[in-house]
């Protein structure tokens, strides 16, 4: 594995590029009003709700549109990332784009991303590339997705497409937090395709590993050296107290949440795709937080939550990216205490021998965020979504100062071996 460690931020098509088609625009369009009209009973209780009422009742708020035109701004952002000292980024594919139907490649649009690779090679920047990211093809929908296996042969194809198709990528995600996705489409019904349905949710996550399996074997037949992992969403279970079913559930919940996916394609991965956002304390099955501190969605910010997920994944003995880790903070009140915690957090890490080759804030640009909108505002970098004018944080400046400071240390007492 590559001995540079990888500094950057994340994004995905959908979310930052605009002027999508695809299950999720079909989505946003039949159900903007409704999301907006449910709105105050999912959103009032949070801190910001109040100050930010206007934008969530708003039914176009919960539709993408061109959003950050990311897809045409994409050279403004990468020299705003070079600016910002980094030298990763993490961005997805827009399979709808790539493959808007079934069997038929869009060469222009394959030209696109290898020309959004070849800026970033041009800039010293590692593209690391995610080949989904939740939105899927409507043609692929209406085939069942992935809730029929052999739909998943479909996928593969996509991926090996791709994979001949792109120079210069060393780093493949193939999908990206597959327990987020089956339970939120298929288990709550809160996302396409509003299945509500445990049996057809625990299909779909165990599809999910037929698919990445496949598409690891089809992506290494055509270049064996290509690094190739998933995006995988893991949550810090901490029983509250030491109650002796409080650690019970703690440990059943962190066993099949974080390890079960993991532990089924052990065989197919070259390195963990970590993404974090969650800390959960357990009391009797219910996650009952502190609330000191939360993000504007309502999230508990513990980033040193993140040094306990690195050490329990130490035991795969695989090398470890974080792929995702960030929070919604639209007046940018504890986005720099929450970077300095993290990257506090992946050094305490690395000393005690867990192999992190990388660490990718969550995001780049202030993003759509699915179901709720643009509302929630993620990114280093803030977007003025009227005239697409950029302004970079001024957290992502001390993010900047903790890149420096720590390539600095580590040329000095060689963190990094």
């Amino acid at each position: 594995m590559n001995s540079k460690f990888f500094w950057g931020a994340s994004t995905s098509s959908h979310q930052v590029e605009g002027g999508n088609l695809n299950n999720w625009t079909v989505f946003e369009k039949e159900n903007a009003k409704e999301l907006s009209l449910k709105s105050t009973l999912k959103f009032s209780q949070l801190s910001q709700y109040r100050r930010l009422k206007k934008e969530i009742k708003n039914p176009q708020n919960y539709i993408s549109g061109i959003g950050a035109d990311h897809y045409h701004l994409y050279k403004d952002d990468i020299k705003l990332m070079e600016k910002l000292g980094l030298n990763a980024y993490r961005f997805s594919i827009e399979w709808s784009r790539l493959e808007p139907i079934e069997g038929e490649f869009d060469i222009s649009e394959i030209k696109h991303y290898q020309q959004l690779i070849d800026e970033l090679r041009k800039k010293g920047i590692e593209p690391i590339v995610t080949l989904w990211h939740f939105a899927l093809p409507v043609w692929f929908e209406k085939k069942g997705g992935f809730a029929k296996l052999e739909n998943i042969k479909i996928f593969a194809r996509y991926c090996r497409t791709l994979a001949k198709s792109l120079r210069g990528v060393n780093y493949y995600l193939t999908i990206n937090e597959p327990n987020i996705y089956a339970s939120q489409s298929f288990l709550y019904g809160n996302w396409p395709p509003q299945v509500i349905n445990l049996l057809i949710a625990l299909n779909v996550y165990q599809n999910l590993k037929v698919a990445h399996k496949l598409a690891y074997k089809k992506i290494k037949e055509h270049n064996p050296k290509i690094k190739i992992s998933i995006a995988h969403n893991v949550c810090y279970f901490e029983p509250d107290g030491n109650k002796f079913y409080n650690c019970l559930l703690s440990k059943i919940y962190s066993s099949y949440w974080n390890h079960d996916f993991i532990k089924s394609i052990r065989n197919e991965l070259d390195f963990i795709g970590l993404n974090f956002h969650f800390h959960n304390k357990i009391n009797w099955g219910r996650v009952k937080n502190d609330g000191k501190k939360l993000s504007d969605l309502g999230w508990e910010l513990k980033p040193e939550s993140l040094y306990d997920v690195l050490l329990d994944l130490k035991k795969y003995d695989l090398p470890i990216m974080v792929c995702e880790n960030g929070l919604a903070d639209d007046r940018d009140k504890y986005r720099s205490r929450f970077i300095k915690k993290s990257v506090e957090a992946v050094k305490k890490a690395l000393k005690n021998q867990v192999q992190i080759f990388g660490y990718l804030h969550w995001s780049l640009l202030d993003n759509f965020e699915w179901d709720k909108g643009y509302w929630p505002k993620f990114g280093l970098i803030k977007i003025n979504f009227k005239n697409k004018q950029r302004v970079i944080r001024k957290s992502a400046y001390l993010y900047l100062k903790l890149i420096r400071d720590y390539c600095d240390l580590s040329k000095k007492k060689n963190l990094l071996r």
